[in-house]
């Protein structure tokens, strides 16, 4: 059997909608001048539990499973100039591509993110692409901490606005005014943040000292072409510019297509080497195998479902590869419930629910399924005058199980945990809402008892404090201005009275717990004092004695391309194991190793195991064979 190679097409050939043509772009030259505006942090799942089965869940449409998309050809810009097209076959997805958003943390988001933002570093190395310099300066009397940051000439958004200390601080305030977003904590250590030198030069003072301070300022966004105060909003539907090798060209929900163009307005040394990577929806196993097999798609990247391996199993030479991302899907108990008021209520409700059975019928599955802890250690543990007390005080009071509608699993999950929980005589009921109205409003406000939600479960200084930051520093100031004016005074204080205003509504946790303790402990986790991998066993501790979350799912994806064409060595199987990473390059290794030797002479997609991230380190292979 011949499967399509990856190869240059011409328009020749097919044409690309007009939403793809995009001109080719002169060298943009110096920017304008404008004025300034790794391991799971849950037990991983029991291997016994991780065959090497999979297969992709999903409702497809099977009139168009074999059907040639003229979008997954190659095509010619308007000056005839060939356009080098990588199709990818991806999840079903929803709009939200914020990737600070708790609500919009999926694999996807953070691979777009990776492609078209901006960020300081790239793990644990300055981003030479985007600074000059990032360094830790003597900080004066009253200031735990001082950095800065040098933004290097030419770096520049793909509308030809420059990357500025304006970019900084808008992510710095909207971080610390909106409630659930991710990795908070380091960003609430900011004490100010103030620009020089036209913008190219920012300085950013803490309260408390960040040992990491690398992971700060990833994913940049851009600040003059979003409004202040709409954080969960201004990436719902659009990226609008970009900063990466890659810019969005078009999202379309309807047909389940996403264009990624490459950006000419990169100033990098090295830009992306393909030109359209068309990233393609796959509802069904069994179009993601008619896909692969006809070469409208040259590489999968989805969740599992029963039978998907089996299925690319028979088209013989497709290569497939186990990857488990830091993301977990949890059950979080509210403090703040009036159901579920103490530690020992929420422990006698988690004690009724079968998280093994929960995630098989969620996930319609019983292959490649990590459950943690191989199921719940809790599971029976409650008296049975326990369960009556809650059983009586859900009487008049149901449980409340908030959870987005769009998340398949999840509300697989809340309905599954709903029946066990009226099984065992309480009252429990669904509650379906975006998770950025649940986030900002029904919890906080005691609307909902609980929420069913992913969440990043990396073990990183950065979201291990942020489990334990629940309070606003005294003072948040945000001031740009030396011998230059960035931001305007009026535009400061507004960002200040909200960050004020806001930071006490928020806590860093779903199940917006703030014990006493809790601050003086995220302090002592992002200075240092207490490591990643001791604070996640504080973090356990206070789980086992305030019963605030269950792990229901740790997240597995099937990554499959031609074999014909991977040239990643087989080292790739190594993310089998399912652990996650320390840190960006032990996270480059637990999804699959690449041998610097491997012969590459045939261009085609290198790294593939590593996912749609790896983008810009695709070719296409030449040959017409």
């Amino acid at each position: 059997m011949r499967r399509a190679r990856i190869k240059r097409l011409t328009g020749t050939s097919l044409a690309l909608s007009a939403t793809l043509l995009v001109s080719c772009m002169a060298n943009p030259g110096p920017a304008p001048t404008v004025d300034e505006q790794e391991q799971l942090a849950d037990d991983p799942a029991d291997d016994a539990a991780s065959d090497d089965e999979a297969a992709y869940e999903g409702e497809g449409d099977a009139d168009s499973e074999g059907s040639e998309d003229p979008d997954s050809a190659g095509t010619e810009d308007d000056g005839g100039t060939d356009r080098s097209v990588v199709s990818v076959g991806i999840d079903a997805f929803q709009l939200g591509f914020n990737p600070h958003l708790v609500s919009d943390n999926t694999e996807l988001v953070d691979s777009i993110a990776d492609l078209v933002l901006p960020s300081a570093f790239n793990g644990n190395f300055v981003d030479t692409d985007v600074l000059t310099s990032a360094m830790e300066v003597d900080a004066p009397v009253g200031v735990e901490q001082r950095l800065r940051y040098s933004i290097k000439d030419g770096a520049q958004w793909s509308d030809g606005t420059p990357i500025t200390g304006a970019d900084f601080e808008y992510l710095w305030t909207e971080m610390v005014s909106t409630p659930g977003v991710r990795n908070v904590a380091p960003y609430r250590a900011i004490s100010k943040i103030t620009t020089s030198s036209g913008g190219s030069v920012v300085t950013v003072d803490f309260s408390t000292r960040v040992k990491d301070w690398h992971m700060l300022f990833s994913h940049l966004l851009p600040s003059h072409l979003l409004e202040p105060g709409q954080f969960e909003r201004v990436l719902e539907s659009d990226i609008p510019a970009s900063a990466g090798k890659f810019s969005v060209g078009s999202i379309d929900q309807a047909r389940g297509m996403i264009t990624l163009n490459r950006n000419d307005r990169f100033w990098g040394e090295d830009p992306a080497g393909i030109d359209v990577v068309q990233l393609r929806a796959i509802r069904t196993t069994s179009q993601a195998a008619t896909l692969l097999r006809s070469g409208q798609v040259s590489f999968v990247d989805i969740e599992p479902a029963q039978t998907l391996k089996e299925q690319l199993a028979l088209l013989g030479d497709v290569r497939t590869v186990n990857v488990n991302p830091a993301r977990q899907l949890r059950l979080n108990l509210s403090t703040e419930s009036e159901v579920l008021s103490t530690p020992q209520l929420r422990r006698t409700l988690l004690s009724l629910i079968d998280s093994d059975q929960v995630a098989r019928l969620a996930t319609e599955r019983t292959t490649d399924l990590r459950v943690p802890y191989g199921g719940n250690p809790l599971l029976g543990t409650a008296s049975a005058e326990d369960i009556a007390a809650l059983a009586a005080n859900s009487q008049d009071n149901p449980v409340r199980i908030a959870v987005d509608p769009t998340d398949a699993a999840a509300s697989n999950a809340a309905l599954t945990i709903v029946d066990m929980l009226r099984l065992a005589g309480v009252e429990a009921n669904v509650v379906e809402n975006r998770m950025t109205t649940i986030i900002e409003d029904s919890l906080p406000e005691g609307e909902v008892d609980a929420v069913i939600a992913g969440v990043d479960a990396s073990v990183t200084s950065a979201n291990m404090a942020s489990f334990f930051t629940c309070q606003a520093p005294e003072e948040t100031e945000s001031t740009s201005s030396t011998s230059e004016t960035t931001t305007s005074p009026a535009t400061s204080t507004q960002a200040t009275e909200r960050a004020g205003a806001q930071q006490q509504l928020w806590s860093g946790n779903l199940s917006l717990a703030c014990l006493d303790e809790f601050e003086a402990t995220a302090q002592s986790i992002l200075n240092g004092d207490i490591s990643a991998q001791e604070s996640l066993a504080l973090i356990r501790e206070v789980n086992r004695e305030q019963a605030l979350y269950l792990p229901l799912i740790d997240e597995t994806r099937i990554r499959a391309f031609d074999s014909e064409d991977a040239e990643a060595s087989d080292s790739t199987e190594a993310s089998d194991d399912g652990e996650a990473a320390n840190d960006a390059e032990a996270a480059d290794n637990a999804e699959g190793d690449v041998d610097d030797n491997a012969d590459h002479s045939e261009k085609s997609i290198i790294d593939w195991h590593r996912g749609i991230a790896s983008a810009p380190e695709w070719e296409v292979n030449n040959s017409d064979e």
